[in-house]
């Protein structure tokens, strides 16, 4: 089960925006290092992708990014 998450962070490093990580990983768009996004949650399949929401042309839009491209830090919520 998906966990959301709604946080919003900014980018860590340049990453492509893709629809498709687990087939064609083609790009939606760039986004660079700074970018201002929200992170909803991880998707796993043969590596880890973080979905996010942000904007292309002033369009809301939703893609993944490799994970490890948000600036994102979780606090412990205590739960095993």
């Amino acid at each position: 089960m998906l966990e959301w998450e709604w946080t919003e962070t900014t980018l860590a490093k340049n990453a492509n925006l893709t629809d498709d990580p687990a087939l064609t990983g083609n790009a939606l768009t760039s986004l660079q290092a700074g970018d201002t996004v929200t992170y909803l949650t991880t998707m796993y399949n043969r590596t880890a992708w973080d979905y996010i929401e942000t904007t292309i042309d002033g369009q809301t839009a939703r893609g993944f990014v490799p994970h490890g491209s948000l600036n994102l830090t979780f606090e412990d919520d205590g739960e095993s």
